[in-house]
């Protein structure tokens, strides 16, 4: 049986395909995309945001239908001031996946150092 990678089981998962003992040949652009996002996510953990970016920036090309790869690189580039690149890219992440905790909280972060306020969340 054939393990299946973070990223690909994410996307799969979406399309009801994955679970216990699901098996399933994987394109190696998938494959890639998900050798990315960890060392990404490992880069981030060892405060590394330029290696981190490439990285991210890897899976959106390899795999720009997947949210994980926009939310994660908008994340980073929020965080390095980079803020009309990472308003895209969250937003992005946000047409994917409407649900996404974390693209909803680094998109209103954004949206704050921005001076786009009223962007960032409901009126009260």
């Amino acid at each position: 049986m054939r393990c299946i990678p973070l990223i690909s089981c994410l996307l799969l998962s979406s399309l009801g395909a994955c679970g216990p003992g699901f098996s399933q040949q994987v394109s190696g652009a998938l494959q890639q995309a998900d050798a990315d996002y960890r060392a990404g996510v490992a880069a981030l953990n060892r405060n590394d945001l330029k290696t981190a970016q490439e990285k991210f920036a890897a899976v959106v090309r390899l795999e720009p239908g997947i949210e994980l790869g926009h939310s994660a690189l908008g994340a980073v580039l929020v965080r390095e001031g980079e803020w009309a690149a990472g308003i895209g890219e969250l937003e992005k992440a946000l047409a994917i996946k409407p649900a996404d905790d974390a693209a909803q909280l680094n998109l209103a972060i954004a949206y704050a150092q921005t001076g786009a306020s009223a962007k960032a969340g409901p009126a009260g």
